[in-house]
Parts: structure tokens; sequence; C-alpha cells
């Protein structure tokens, strides 16, 4: 064998590992099981691939949610704290919630994501989360004070003590109330983000801010209810 045929087939080695390296550092919902029909429930699928991607020990691991894939996913608690200092949410397709309180399977009615203790996340990828609200704003009990009426929906994204915090690119519509709280967190930037929901909705407040300091946010479009 010639020595530039053994080059060749070095560098050929050195693609391949390399490759095999970069995808165990990414875990995609789908091959945790995810359907990404908009029917099946996929939350399973997200624990599984959020808990191999907290637990990962490569540099910069990161969840996949691809795009063109529709995922409904029930209420769902992402925990830290991670053993990579560096961890990206990768979120292209789309999320959508329950169709309604009959649908929610928790009894704690108060958040859909819930985000406790991971410092240094990232989330990107141009992907929408959809809260599905309509069904909570009919028997909400500022616009319907009749009896069986609520005062608390839930939230679509929540952080709870995440330092060093990074979302861009994302699009929020239509949650059941506040689109995003920032609860206890240092050091958090937003930055081209779409949160919309009809102006009739009620409580669906862009972004709530509690108990946190040093927060950016840039370049947001926001438009909801009262």
């Amino acid at each position: 064998m010639d020595a530039d045929l053994c080059a060749i087939l070095y560098f050929l080695y050195l693609i391949s590992t390399a490759s095999i390296r970069i995808n165990a550092d990414e875990f995609n919902v789908l091959d945790f099981g995810a359907a990404g029909d908009g029917n099946a429930d996929d939350s399973m699928a997200f624990i599984k691939a959020w808990n191999n991607t907290c637990s990962a020990t490569a540099k910069s691991p990161t969840m996949v949610i691809p795009k063109g894939k529709t995922f409904l996913v029930h209420p769902i608690t992402f925990t830290g704290p991670c053993k990579s200092s560096d961890i990206t949410i990768m979120l292209s397709g789309s999320i959508i919630a329950p169709n309604g309180p009959n649908e929610w399977k928790e009894d704690d009615k108060s958040k859909w994501f819930d985000i406790q203790s991971v410092d240094s996340l990232q989330i990107d990828g141009s992907g929408t989360i959809d809260g599905r609200g309509k069904a909570w704003w009919d028997i909400s009990c500022k616009i319907n004070k009749k009896e069986g009426c609520v005062k608390l929906a839930p939230t679509v994204l929540k952080f709870d003590r995440c330092n060093n915090l990074r979302m861009n690119n994302m699009n929020f519509i239509n949650s059941p109330q506040t689109h995003v709280t920032v609860m206890g967190c240092i050091g958090v930037e937003f930055g081209f983000l779409s949160i919309q929901a009809p102006g009739t909705s009620p409580n669906t407040d862009g972004i709530h801010i509690q108990a946190s300091s040093n927060v950016y946010i840039h370049n947001a479009h926001i438009s909801n209810g009262t």
C-alpha cells in the first residue's frame, strides 16, 4: 500500500470518528421514541432526551427538537444541575400543549415547561411553542365569572434558578396565561423573540421577571392580552 493511499485512508478515518463524536453530543427526541405527529404524547421522549443531555460529560451536549415535526407534550420538568457547563436545547420544530384543561394530566395547572437549576443553558433554533390557550381563556374568571371559572392557568415556560441563561430566535404563541417566567436567575439574555396572543386573551403577559438580576431583553416583539 503506497503512502498516498495510506494518507487518504487515515484522513477518512479521522472524519468518521469526528462525525461519531459530534453525533454522540446530540440527543434527538426522535431517537428516544417521539412521534412528532402532533397527536401522540411525546412527553416521555422529551424527558429521556433531556436526561441524557443533562448527564452527558461532553463539552457542549445538545438536545435536538427537529424541524418539520410537531410534538405534543404534557407538563414536564427539566431539572439540573447538569454535568456539562454548556447545555443547548436546539428547538427547530413545533411543540404544542394539551388542548385545554380537560386534557391536562397534571394536578399542578400553573406551568407547562419548567426548567430548574440548569446553569449555562442556551435555547435556540427558531422553533415555535404553542400553548393552545383558547380553552383556558374561555373559562378565565377575568372574562367569565360563572361558577367553575379558573383564576390560574399554565405558564408556557418557567425558568427557576437558571444562571447564565440565553434564549434566542424563539416563537411563543397563545399561552394559557403568562408566556415566560424568569425566577431567581442571574445573568439572562433573551433576544429576537416573538410572543403573540390575541389582545382579548386574559393575563397572557409576555415575560415575567421575579427575584432575578442582570436580565437583558432585546429585539423582542411582544403582543399579548391584558
